[in-house]
């Protein structure tokens, strides 16, 4: 499987209509407050964290480690209920349901610890819901190279410099991590696949799929046993956001994979567990 699945192909005719809509609510806003550019390098470690299943196996023990953290706004609560302030958290989802992972009050009770960073067509109900420190990027939304493309036109729109994505949050913890000098850079709920599921109809991409024949829903699931030696399900959209991802990692920073459910691995990856992370960290 590759980028350009059937689920991916026609993505930018899709939401192009919502990404200007939120550009357009969101646009005083981009234009008051700073870009990416303005924060501080990172000389050492950064967490990634995702909201991958793994996630759900550590949270007492992230508050050990010693770095900064980056988190998805999916995570933020958790993280939060378990003693770890993250110190950025990163929201690229254009969808106005995305505000409920902002709504608990310890999330409003920790705004002044916290940078929020979101692209230019993040959500405005997530942007406006979002009280403290906030920066903006613009998402790439395609090819440069192409003549008249949406990521430049967007990029000199806004003035906001353009950082990779991956199409999900977690790809664009690691890419910031990255751009900002971070390593090594360790990946928690970063998975890529679901555990412990029983149907298919709990996934993703099945609102996508359901209609389809039974045998062409099938084509879109696969089952993999990881290097931790667990067993999980991947679909094609998350197929496609590991094999991206890949493709950044050859060349890039230190990268450590601790996510315990994941189907990013790589040669480029060193795989190890997150307790083990830590007591090398002492």
């Amino acid at each position: 499987m590759t980028v350009s699945s059937p689920l991916h192909t026609n993505t930018l005719v899709q939401k192009a209509p919502l990404w200007a809509a939120n550009i357009r609510e969101n646009f005083n806003e981009i234009l008051a407050r700073k870009d990416i550019s303005s924060l501080p390098r990172i000389h050492g470690p950064a967490l990634c964290v995702g909201a991958g299943p793994s996630l759900d196996l550590h949270l007492d023990q992230i508050r050990d480690f010693k770095g900064e953290v980056f988190a998805c706004e999916r995570g933020l609560v958790p993280l939060l209920k378990h003693g770890r302030i993250p110190n950025y958290v990163v929201s690229i989802d254009g969808d106005p349901i995305m505000v409920k992972f902002m709504e608990d009050p310890i999330v409003g009770a920790n705004w002044r610890f916290m940078t929020g960073i979101f692209a230019v067509d993040s959500a405005p109900a997530v942007v406006n819901r979002w009280k403290g420190h906030r920066v903006f990027f613009s998402p790439w939304m395609g090819d440069e190279k192409v003549p008249g493309n949406l990521t430049t036109f967007v990029h000199h729109l806004t003035g906001k410099p353009i950082l990779q994505t991956g199409g999900n949050c977690g790809s664009c913890l690691w890419f910031l991590a990255k751009e900002l000098g971070a390593s090594p850079i360790v990946l928690l709920g970063i998975d890529f696949a679901y555990a412990n599921i029983d149907y298919l109809d709990k996934t993703q991409i099945w609102e996508r799929v359901k209609e389809l024949p039974q045998d062409k829903i099938l084509e879109f699931y696969c089952r993999v046993k990881n290097s931790f030696g667990n067993e999980v399900i991947t679909d094609l959209m998350f197929d496609d956001f590991k094999n991206i991802m890949l493709t950044w990692l050859d060349g890039g920073p230190e990268t450590i994979q601790c996510s315990d459910y994941t189907i990013l691995e790589s040669p480029h990856l060193k795989m190890m567990k997150f307790k083990d992370y830590l007591t090398s960290q002492v």
